[in-house]
């Protein structure tokens, strides 16, 4: 990331904390994608153009520019920057604020308002997401190396379980039968500590999940549809970080490591045939809960 995107972030960042509670919402990692194509943005401009940029978006109201900041990117021309054309363009779509790069983009912004709109929720997500992620890793740098991998491999808190470490604030460390715990802040040490088994119980959860997310999303759905190992069904994917996969007669089959891919493959009906049967021990676990 270069240096005016990090500066812009952190500023952003920065009158977020000052405007807001200290604790965020619990958020979902996996964000559903919306009917609008949003591409990936290019590379951050040069120092003066970012200038201009800012110069440009100065010349808005304050409620405007807040609302422009949070959407960054035109609703038309996505890899456009707001006020990388001048001052943006504003329109109202469905009584909604939409910004625009220039005046140009607004036939085109009006052809299709659902989709104009689904574009402007996506590209304000992504610069939600860019801030809340920039906040986490501010915060973890605020630990060791050590303890930094073991908060990147657990992932969550054990007590308030959709909330990223990391994501209220530096993690707090304890110890819990030997074992080492982190918790998203220090108002869920009472909980941690008053039911051991159940608080690393949750951790163990919390690295499985966190495993799991590190796979693709159409390999994400299909290795927690499958639940467990296809060689060792009593390992749960995820249990030793993120599973292996491989393709057997065109079915996907996962795999709590590599190191099992091979013995797999040597009998593959008696592998479908284990797979089907541990998706629907997990769709009976999944109805309970």
């Amino acid at each position: 990331m270069r240096t005016a995107y990090r500066l812009l972030l952190l500023a952003l960042f920065g009158s977020l904390l000052l405007s807001g509670c200290a604790r965020p919402k619990p958020r979902q990692v996996a964000r559903p994608a919306t009917t609008a194509v949003v591409k990936a943005p290019p590379a951050d401009p040069k120092p003066d153009e970012e200038a201009a940029i800012q110069a440009n978006l100065a010349k808005l109201s304050k409620e405007d520019r807040d609302l422009a900041i949070a959407q960054r990117f035109c609703a038309v021309e996505h890899e456009n920057r707001l006020g990388s054309h001048g001052v943006p363009a504003k329109i109202m779509v469905k009584n909604q604020p939409v910004f625009l790069c220039c005046a140009p983009c607004e036939k085109t912004a009006r052809k299709d308002e659902e989709k104009t709109l689904d574009a402007v929720a996506e590209l304000k997500e992504n610069v939600a997401e860019a801030l809340r992620e920039l906040g986490i890793q501010a915060n973890l740098e605020k630990l060791s190396k050590d303890d930094r991998e073991a908060v990147a491999e657990q992932g969550f808190c054990p007590i308030e379980r959709d909330h990223r470490l990391g994501e209220v604030g530096p993690p707090v460390k304890l110890k819990l039968k030997d074992q080492v715990v982190f918790l998203c802040c220090e108002d869920c040490r009472e909980a941690a500590e008053k039911n051991p088994d159940k608080t690393l119980a949750a951790k163990e959860e919390a690295e499985i999940k966190t495993a799991i997310l590190k796979l693709p999303p159409d390999d994400r759905k299909a290795a927690e549809a499958q639940r467990w190992c296809a060689l060792s069904p009593d390992a749960r994917l995820g249990s030793m970080g993120m599973p292996g996969k491989t393709v057997i007669k065109g079915h996907p089959v996962f795999v709590c490591c590599d190191g099992c891919i091979k013995t797999l493959q040597k009998e593959p009906e008696k592998t479908l045939a284990t797979v089907e049967e541990l998706k629907r021990k997990a769709a009976k676990i999944k109805a309970k809960d």
